[in-house]
């Protein structure tokens, strides 16, 4: 790809992701409001107790491989049908340790209902599977429409869902089908812009030279996650899912703040550096100059929602979240 084709096309996907991220954005706080005045503390708690064991595990997928199919110039078919069914086949082994371990996770929390969030929402992994492939191509042939009108259609469909069912009294079970929910027509509709096919073709050692690169994004990725997530499993064991479900929610209302402004951008830097890596000197110009856009955005964001937090949450969220500020 040429440089300026790729600048062009890098540009063109800045702006689709960063209206698709706000899009998004907008549908989640739209309906984090209505959730938060539906739903108890205690709601929220018990799905971020489940999730904690799912975001660690959901590492162990593809050990970076989908990542380093996007750093890759040119992966042959056989590189890319392999990659898709060891994505698969780790995502079915991790489904049915999790539904196996469930009852363990429960008695962790001493909260039986975790262990049965746990069995359902395992399910994702094989969802995941299915589409991470597909995402991967996608992303490096900066294909940044279709992956955004695949995230907001998601994105709709979980937040109406939820929306109705927690109304309808389901309690924290309607965060959990709305989740699976959203994630079946993401990976349908992934499906249907992307023109490649699975095909019978694997081969472990067409794959050795991605592991390279594989196994640096799985380790940064296990220890980023484990460092998000930690705090949230001492506090889910040390106190119980309503004090849990209140951190939760400040916390998300803070990354999701700071994802209005730095989504954008770093979904598209990694594979707009993937096609200049034999360049070094320009690979590390566009890094410094993603870092300091997004700091200065980041900053700038969340020292407002410092200052003015108290406000914010009690207006939008209403009087049971005043312990969130």
């Amino acid at each position: 790809m040429e440089t300026s084709e790729l600048k062009n096309k890098g540009i063109t996907g800045i702006a689709w992701n960063f209206v698709g991220k706000i899009a998004t954005h907008v549908v989640t706080f739209v309906v984090s409001i209505f959730l938060a005045r539906l739903l108890s503390r205690d709601d929220f708690g018990l799905v971020a107790m489940a999730m904690v064991f799912i975001s660690v595990s959901q590492i162990f997928m593809d050990f970076g491989l989908t990542m380093a199919l996007v750093q890759k110039k040119n992966p042959t078919e056989i590189q890319i049908n392999t990659i898709f069914y060891i994505n698969l086949i780790l995502a079915i082994i991790l489904t049915l340790l999790l539904v196996a371990f469930s009852g363990l996770i429960g008695n962790f929390y001493q909260n039986d209902e975790v262990g049965s969030i746990v069995r359902v929402v395992a399910f994702l992994f094989i969802l995941y599977a299915a589409n991470g492939v597909q995402r991967a191509m996608m992303s490096k042939q900066l294909k940044i429409k279709q992956l955004t009108f695949s995230n907001l259609s998601g994105a709709l469909v979980q937040g109406v869902l939820g929306v109705w069912l927690a109304f309808s009294g389901y309690g924290a079970w309607s965060l959990v089908y709305s989740n699976i929910a959203g994630a079946v027509v993401t990976s349908l509709v992934l499906w249907m812009q992307s023109s490649w096919r699975p095909k019978l073709l694997f081969r472990l050692s067409e794959i050795r030279d991605l592991f390279g690169f594989g196994y640096k994004m799985f380790l940064v990725r296990l220890l980023d996650t484990v460092y998000v997530k930690l705090d949230e499993l001492i506090i889910g064991k040390m106190f119980n899912s309503d004090t849990l479900g209140s951190y939760n929610r400040a916390k998300s209302f803070n990354h999701m703040i700071a994802s209005y402004t730095s989504d954008s951008l770093s979904g598209v830097f990694f594979p707009v550096i993937s096609h200049l890596q034999d360049d070094i000197e320009q690979v590390k110009r566009v890094v410094v100059k993603s870092l300091e856009t997004v700091v200065f955005l980041v900053f700038g964001v969340t020292g407002l929602l410092y200052l003015d937090a108290e406000s914010l949450i009690v207006l939008l969220f209403g009087e049971k979240w005043m312990v969130s500020v």
